[in-house]
């Protein structure tokens, strides 16, 4: 029989008492006049559990079970942890007034045990439900095998505790909690008993860290509570919290419990609202004014759960009513208040989403446990507002490096080569739609969470361990390299890692959990991958759903029930909102209102064997890229999507050929000439789509630019149109793509000029002009000519430093060729096969090794 959370039937019961009342099965008596007495309670049982509405007037409630009364709570609910079936009943009572008639009865099942799993997860199957093949379960395996389950890496990352090597102010910290949260969310997918044996093991040194006060940090007591040491503290609670979720031990489960309580009370009594003598928690950093130390919130709500402890419930509002952080609006606005009025999110003072939504995400938590209506407020305008301006055709989050940007209206700007849509953001979104989907049954949620999948965590999977990790940071929009900067990157002793390598598998996990859910009639049908669930009816009859798809490649999906004996209830199956004409079936036959992005109900009595069949419309189709974008070249770059998937073009498919704009064939922005092809590397699906010229192959977003060098430069905008191409026979000035700064010399050495990187005045940038002189006979050679100086660019004889000379020289010091590597955008290569690239530090230009980084990439701008 499935089992909800403890922590979780706690945060439901108090959140939808009016529900409760709608869903009363009936066969309660309510007399018409009861006189003095309490309205008797209206009862719903689910599993375990049993709830009932709150009754005007009643201070307590007694609990029969099986006839016999056997407890006595204020709640509303009653969790039956006997075995076997009982019949269980309430009756109110009060000071003031007679006692209630009892309750209608209600059936219960139990095994004598509760499973506790995250606080914030609602109807999500037993661990082990899923038995997925394909990406999905090859990307978790992968991450798990490369990441839970090296042991060295938990060494690594607990010596952060046992030496305090975070007393630089930094991040460290984090690394272990989001590991655990990733590892323990892969065995709830595996159920591998040798990651669980690695897993309890670094719990327990990680407990052993826990110093007289009660602290497990990264900071030394003299440094703490700077930096992210709050941060860093709450991670660790999560790694613990979430472990417990899982852990087998009764008395381990007891004492991470009682580990946590001591850190959360520790920090409760050294740092507050700023009301009193103890630290004000939004001075604890100085990263985005003190908005990462409010996410303890969290750790605090958890912790609640568990020990019903009101002091951590009245913590969280405490430092709720902060306002998350000292950063305000031009308005003048907190971001509670901004929220609150529907400002566009970008518009904020903090514009840093992942610790944005993290403590939102706090807020959200907070209403689940109180329902409170202002807290419901705030969580559903941030969902809003973050959807209407921040997700891109790829489901990601942010195109500004890690801050919100309007990024549904800047994605399509090709001049942003930066890092952006990052996965800690995409994390924490997936997160947070996981619970809105929840608690509020947002069927939207799972769109974003669907699409974020296909497209973002596949494409963060790094199957190749570029830098011996197993997840990429970042994932580029316009025509880029996927970048070899990983977000949150800090070395632990000589141990490289990031936060978003870290993060990631949580997502990964997230998936299948959201894939089937089960809620009071039945079972939804969210997303459609191939393998077998295993589920229950809402009478606790065992199930398995078989389902065959052909998704994303192919249109039809099929789930075929295992069921012993027929029972009526209710299957919701989603209609998908990129789907307009879908056919659905049982057992053969049609069922009208398959309408798209809802759910179409299906109630019936089930048997086994039958069939629910789905034939998606995979329509291929044209985004354009925003008018309101601020570089009005956007609008000449179109995305191609089918289905969940957004697509893009590849250099290992195309080569230099991706560099010439595409014009597709298209009437009304869907395309019909759409092939499914083969391409030579690991992919999901690839098309070959016509186009005015002919055709072009594209490979599906997730897929792209996995080589993270120019093997596989890769374009999700595709340019319609040529607006970056330069005459190269006139004088162009060479700009660094890092800062736009062009060169300059010093004496006669060559050096960036930081200071005109912003000018836009011909004349003054006539004063950098070069000239690329071909090289006759030689295809792809060129001098370049110092126009000013009349000297050309000469590698100088150490043959590291750029100099200028008056005579031609032949013996290739003067040779220098271009790769193209985007849109006007290009590496400058020397004789001795090193490039120009900017040193950083000294501003010095020189040639250096190819490392693909901003440093050695150019761009071209006409002086004439």
């Amino acid at each position: 029989m499935k089992k909800h959370s403890f922590i979780l039937k706690i945060i439901l019961l108090l959140m939808v008492t009016a529900l409760i009342l709608a869903a009363c099965t009936g066969n309660g008596v309510v007399p018409k006049d009861s006189g003095n007495a309490l309205t008797p309670p209206s009862l719903i049982g689910s599993g375990d559990t049993v709830s009932w509405n709150k009754v005007e007037g009643a201070d307590e409630y007694e609990i029969f079970v099986n006839g016999k009364k056997t407890s006595v709570t204020e709640g509303t609910y009653y969790i039956y942890d006997g075995n076997g079936s009982a019949e269980i009943y309430v009756v109110a009572k009060s000071n003031g007034k007679k006692d209630s008639p009892r309750s209608n009865i209600v059936k219960c099942e139990g095994n004598s045990t509760v499973q506790n799993k995250e606080v914030f997860l609602n109807y999500i199957l037993d661990d082990g439900s899923w038995d997925y093949v394909g990406d999905i379960d090859e990307s978790i395996r992968f991450v798990q095998k490369n990441q839970s389950e090296d042991e060295s890496l938990w060494r690594t990352f607990e010596r952060v505790f046992a030496e305090h090597l975070d007393d630089d102010n930094g991040y460290r910290g984090e690394f272990w909690g989001k590991t655990m949260r990733g590892a323990v969310m892969a065995y709830q997918y595996t159920g591998d008993e040798k990651l669980y044996e690695i897993i309890k093991t670094s719990v327990l040194n990680v407990m052993a860290c826990q110093d007289e006060y009660g602290r497990i940090s990264g900071f030394s007591i003299e440094k703490e509570f700077g930096g992210w040491d709050i941060w860093g503290r709450h991670y660790v609670m999560v790694g613990l919290l979430r472990f417990y979720s899982i852990c087998k031990d009764a008395d381990l489960k007891d004492d991470i419990v009682e580990c946590c309580k001591k850190q959360m009370d520790y920090i409760i009594e050294h740092v507050g609202d700023g009301s009193d003598e103890r630290l004000n928690i939004l001075d604890t950093s100085s990263d985005w004014q003190g908005l990462p130390s409010t996410r303890v919130i969290q750790s605090a709500l958890s912790i609640y759960c568990l020990t019903q402890d009101e002091k951590y419930l009245d913590y969280a509002a405490e430092i709720i009513s902060t306002g998350g952080t000292k950063m305000r609006s031009d308005n003048g606005n907190t971001i509670i208040e901004d929220c609150l009025a529907k400002t566009p999110i970008y518009e904020w003072g903090c514009r840093k989403f992942y610790e944005l939504t993290n403590f939102f995400d706090g807020i959200l938590m907070y209403y689940m446990l109180t329902g409170d209506e202002r807290s419901k407020q705030i969580s559903l305008n941030y969902f809003d507002l973050v959807s209407a301006t921040e997700i891109t055709e790829t489901g990601a989050i942010a195109t500004d490096v890690e801050e919100v940007n309007n990024a549904s209206v800047e994605q399509a700007d090709p001049s942003n080569l930066g890092r952006m849509q990052e996965n800690c953001a995409v994390v924490s979104w997936i997160k947070y739609c996981a619970k809105i989907y929840m608690v509020f049954d947002n069927l939207d949620a799972i769109e974003y969470i669907e699409k974020a999948y296909y497209n973002i965590l596949l494409a963060s999977v790094d199957y190749d361990m570029h830098s011996g990790l197993p997840m990429f940071s970042y994932s580029p929009c316009a025509c880029n390299v996927r970048s070899n900067i990983y977000s949150g990157g800090a070395y632990v002793g000589d141990r490289f890692y990031s936060c978003c390598v870290a993060s990631s598998i949580a997502a990964l996990g997230l998936v299948p959990q959201m894939s089937v859910t089960s809620f009071e009639k039945g079972i939804s049908l969210n997303m459609y991958f191939e393998g077998d669930v295993d589920c229950v009816t809402p009478s606790g009859q065992k199930m398995a759903l078989i389902c065959k798809s052909e998704l994303p490649v192919g249109e039809k999906v099929s789930v075929r029930l295992n069921i012993e004996n027929s029972e009526t209830f209710t299957i919701r199956v989603r209609i998908p909102s990129w789907s307009e004409n879908t056919v659905l079936k049982v057992n053969g036959q049609v069922l009208p209102g398959a309408e798209s992005g809802k759910y179409r109900e299906i109630t019936s009595e089930w048997e086994n064997g039958d069939l629910i069949e789905i034939e998606t419309d995979m329509e291929v189709r044209l985004i354009h890229g925003s008018e309101e974008c601020s570089n009005p070249d956007a609008v000449y770059n179109v995305a191609v999507e089918r289905g969940p998937v957004a697509f893009a073009r590849d250099y290992r498919i195309e080569g230099d050929a991706m560099f010439s704009p595409v014009d597709f064939v298209s009437e009304n922005d869907v395309i019909e000439d759409a092939e499914i092809v083969k391409v030579d590397f690991k992919h999901q699906i690839a098309l070959r789509i016509k186009t005015a010229d002919g055709y072009v192959t594209l490979v599906d977003y997730g897929s792209a630019g996995k080589t993270m060098s120019d093997e596989s430069i890769m374009c999700l905008w595709i340019p319609t149109r040529d607006y970056w191409s330069v005459d190269m026979s006139g004088d162009i000035v060479v700009r660094a793509f890092a800062d736009g700064s062009p060169n300059y010399w010093k004496g006669d050495y060559l050096y960036t000029a930081q200071s005109y990187g912003d000018s836009t005045d011909k004349e003054v940038l006539a004063n950098f002009a070069w000239r690329f002189v071909p090289v006759s006979g030689k295809e792809n050679v060129y001098r370049i000519l110092d126009v000013n100086s009349g000297k050309y660019v000469t590698v100088d004889e150490n043959g590291y430093s750029l100099t200028r000379k008056s005579d031609i020289i032949d013996d290739g010091t003067q040779y220098f060729s271009l790769k193209v590597v985007g849109l006007n955008r290009y590496k400058i290569k020397g004789f001795n096969g090193k490039l120009i690239t900017v040193h950083d530090g000294t501003l010095e230009t020189y040639m250096f090794d190819d490392i693909g980084h901003d440093l050695q990439y150019w761009y071209f701008e006409e002086i004439n």
